[in-house]
């Protein structure tokens, strides 16, 4: 049934995939014919130079915008994020009113969005009739050194009734993705929305910067035909134009009255999913109020423990921090004993009041394996709680309060704390205690960069998850780089 519903998600994405590459290539097309019309020099004065600059403004406008949102819906697509990728359909369940709201207006626009589209289906036909009279399809068909040439009319009739209806396409199927993946579950619906959203807006801008076309090909009409045949060239002229600003700039409108309808949805669905991102690991979790000092209290040993995942059974692990990588991102490497790449670890460098710790399968950068919350950064005591991601699970969480750094499990119990074992300048050494037992060794430089370096006795793997000690490191690591100093406990 899963590879049913991931199959119908990839199907639903087809025909916003097609439109984002449309749009880019739109764009890039757009650039050409901007550079290469920049050439001529142009003015006003007289109708066919008055055209020729009304085409150089619609390729600028068609260019910056098409390549900017064009851009923005591949970025969504590509983009890391557990907020966009969010499946919310075990949320819908839960709280049917939204829901329900999301898909009433979802449904509504696309089916408005199609009422809309309908005037289309004839100004098509009308507009291939009247190439087909001029005898374009038949040049076209015979080919020639020269029958590119023809392509230049059916660009000029075709292209705004074309932008129209690649709208209407946009928001029908833009309405239908986001349904599906609300109704069937699947993670991204967050993502999809918006996605349709700046393809819609993309094509609706397009449409919208035809108009200036018509009006210097209805200047054209009336002063640029001198001589005899100019009556008969206005009276099949005009009123095709006329014909077709009747048609195209009225759909332009009501399509521009349904995208409030997409922004709202996509406001709730974006609400919902960060919720669920932020409230999912604090229902699961009781935290104590107090956390009592290594002296007044006992540790509970969290007894035995058994890893499946290899690649948390190894003996050592090296954190070093990335200096050179995206400016937006902080990021750690973890290597294995064999000095193998197994974890790559990325922390937005934006935001200053939460951080949020995602830790990807190097081999894989789409896959996230743990994710740490930092549900309190700056606020003293910090908090940050790990997730283990392939079972969804949250595996304990980090507290440091005047005592120190400590472990809860996911009951939010005591069953490990950090201890000072030698502070240096630019180095120091920790210890992370289950009991009387350690369980793990710390070693951290930070003399030109961040480096740390975890060691587990022979004896531990069966009394702590060796998890929690990558994930703390890596708190440990960023805290570092964020603020330039290190924790001590």
């Amino acid at each position: 049934m899963s590879a049913l519903k991931t199959l119908a998600g990839k199907l639903l994405l087809v025909p916003l995939a097609l439109e984002n590459g449309i749009v880019l290539a739109a764009g890039l097309a757009g650039g050409i014919m901007w550079l290469a019309g920049g050439m001529v020099e142009v003015g006003s004065s007289d109708p066919w130079q008055a055209l020729l600059t009304s085409w150089l403004t619609f390729f600028r406008r068609l260019t910056f915008t098409f390549l900017l949102l064009g851009g923005l819906a591949w970025f969504l697509r590509r983009v890391k994020s557990r907020t966009l990728a969010s499946s919310l359909g075990a949320e819908a369940e839960a709280s049917q009113s939204w829901f329900f709201l999301v898909r009433v207006i979802l449904a509504a626009q696309g089916f408005l969005a199609a009422i809309f589209a309908h005037p289309l289906l004839p100004l098509f036909q009308e507009n291939i009739q009247l190439l087909q009279s001029w005898g374009i399809w038949e040049g076209l068909r015979r080919g020639g050194e020269f029958s590119g040439v023809f392509l230049v009319p059916v660009l000029g009739i075709l292209l705004a009734p074309g932008l129209a209806a690649m709208a209407a396409i946009a928001f029908i199927a833009g309405a239908g993705a986001t349904l599906g993946y609300l109704c069937l579950g699947l993670g991204g619906s967050p993502r999809v929305l918006l996605r349709s959203i700046c393809l819609q807006t993309a094509f609706l801008l397009g449409l919208y910067f035809t108009h200036p076309l018509f009006e210097a090909g209805i200047r054209m009409a009336n002063e640029g035909f001198p001589g005899a045949d100019a009556l008969e060239l206005k009276a099949r002229a005009l009123p095709w134009l006329a014909g077709q600003i009747s048609v195209l700039f009225p759909l332009a409108q009501r399509l521009a009255w349904l995208l409030p309808g997409f922004l709202i949805c996509a406001a709730v669905v974006l609400r919902k999913a960060r919720e669920k991102e932020r409230g999912g690991a604090e229902k699961a979790i009781q935290f104590p109020e107090e956390i009592p000092t290594a002296e007044s209290a006992q540790i509970e040993s969290p007894g035995s423990f058994f890893e499946t995942d290899e690649r948390f059974n190894h003996k050592s692990y090296l954190i070093k921090w990335r200096f050179f990588s995206n400016p937006l991102y902080k990021v750690f490497d973890v290597f294995d004993s064999d000095n193998k790449l197994i974890f790559v670890a990325r922390m937005n460098g934006l935001t200053l009041f939460t951080r949020n710790i995602r830790i990807y399968a190097a081999e894989k950068e789409q896959e996230e394996t743990l994710f740490i919350i930092g549900r309190r950064f700056i606020r003293f005591p910090n908090m940050f709680a790990l997730t283990y991601c392939p079972t969804n699970k949250i595996v304990g969480t980090f507290k440091n309060s005047h005592a120190g750094w400590v472990i809860l499990d996911e009951y939010g119990r005591k069953i490990a704390a950090m201890k000072s074992e030698e502070m240096a300048l630019g180095s120091a050494k920790w210890q992370l205690l289950v009991g009387r037992l350690s369980v793990c060794k710390y070693t951290f430089q930070n003399i030109l960069k961040p480096i740390l370096t975890i060691n587990f006795p022979e004896d531990s793997a069966a009394a702590f998850d060796r998890k929690l000690a990558i994930g703390l490191a890596l708190v440990l690591g960023f805290q570092a780089v964020a603020f330039n100093y290190s924790y001590g406990g």
